[in-house]
């Protein structure tokens, strides 16, 4: 309630000509204590209820749940059918835009391939988002939002790899995209499709190239503009392929980021549009020399199950010594916009209490597991 009497006093006028931002007293009608508030918020305060609640939190609950009562005749308002229906609303829309925003993106992923010439399309047999049978090439594209394990249907552990594997039955190659992948590194996801699918502006022999080492910022730089996953932190030595002077393609030897010792074949990518034959073995063989020199006796290497069949690694005899279960990286649920990589949220660097396990903490704090479709382990013996 309004105190009117010292309300007066301070003003020198009544509550009705005072100023909005004039600050008036009050007493609480639910605990007695008085209080000062600008008559601005006290007139936005009622809006339903002319009653006055100090900041107690007690307070400020026994006049919601007057309000709460007298709109929609519960104490919790989340206990009301028709505040159930705006919230389901309000998610099934955000659904909707979600789903619509993906599918636009699939489809415009399936017009931009088919501007070349191919026939993508949905597929039911393999389950896939688009498909071409004269290419044996497939390819799924997975919203964040969706393709985590908390999604509305959720995608588990064997999800992407049992999709991989059924295609890879029927000698189909499956690139599965995750949607941050598409959105914030497009033309190098466009540029290694191309590859694959043998869409190049120029082809060149490797013999007509030379190969040189080249500066880790040169590679890195290089690795940022072409590759799918960017430059490389643990790159020791770099070799470029250069053709009239230009760089062409790169390839990288570093270390591993658990096992020092270990030499990793960890980049290899070419300039878009560029197919060079033999171009590989030409960087490969620099490096193999290069190990030599430095008295390794053998390089080991991953390949990517989403993104590639591991065949450059068998053109280069190197050895498959594993192929691994799928991992997983992690979603912020409300805001499925990128992935978080699983070292990142290691119990010691993200405060994690003592007695919850990663996968505990991670769920608390509303992280979600997206799972791939494992990689495999390669090693060359020099």
């Amino acid at each position: 309630m309004i105190l009117e009497k010292e309300t007066l006093e301070k003003l020198g006028k009544s509550f009705e000509i005072a100023s909005k931002k004039a600050k008036i007293i009050c007493k609480c009608d639910y605990c007695g204590n008085t209080f000062e508030r600008l008559k601005h918020n006290i007139l936005r305060s009622w809006s339903h209820i002319k009653s006055d609640s100090c900041s107690n939190e007690t307070c400020i609950q026994q006049k919601r749940i007057k309000t709460n009562k007298l709109l929609f005749n519960v104490e919790n308002a989340f206990q009301s059918e028709v505040i159930k229906a705006k919230i389901a609303q309000k998610h099934n829309s955000k659904q909707k835009k979600l789903k619509y925003n993906y599918d636009g993106i699939q489809e415009l992923i399936q017009d931009w391939l088919n501007s070349f010439g191919f026939n993508f399309m949905p597929d039911k047999e393999f389950e896939v988002d688009m498909y071409d049978s004269s290419k044996k090439l497939a390819i799924e594209y997975c919203g964040l939002h969706s393709h985590n394990e908390f999604s509305p249907e959720p995608r588990m552990t064997f999800y992407h790899r049992n999709k991989y594997k059924k295609c890879l039955k029927q000698d189909v190659q499956l690139l599965t995209i995750f949607s941050d992948e598409w959105e914030k590194r497009e033309l190098q996801c466009k540029g290694h499709i191309k590859s694959i699918l043998g869409v190049n502006d120029a082809r060149l022999y490797a013999r007509k190239c030379i190969v040189e080492e080249i500066s880790k910022e040169t590679g890195r730089q290089f690795f940022n503009d072409y590759h799918i996953q960017g430059k490389n932190r643990l790159g020791v030595v770099f070799f470029g392929l250069f053709h009239n002077s230009e760089l062409c393609g790169v390839m990288s030897l570093g270390r591993h980021n658990r096992q020092v010792s270990a030499l990793v074949l960890d980049r290899l990518c070419f300039k878009h549009g560029f197919q060079i034959t033999g171009g590989a073995s030409k960087l490969f063989s620099r490096c193999v020399a290069w190990a030599k020199e430095q008295g390794h006796n053998e390089i080991i290497s991953f390949s990517d199950n989403r993104w590639s069949l591991g065949k450059v690694y068998t053109a280069l005899n190197f050895k498959m010594v594993n192929d691994y279960r799928p991992d997983y990286s992690y979603v912020n649920i409300k805001s499925p916009n990128e992935r978080l990589s699983k070292q990142s949220q290691k119990k010691g660097i993200v405060n994690c209490p003592e007695g919850m396990t990663e996968y505990d903490w991670a769920h608390a704090r509303g992280l979600a597991r997206i799972w791939d479709c494992g990689k495999k382990r390669w090693v060359y013996y020099i």
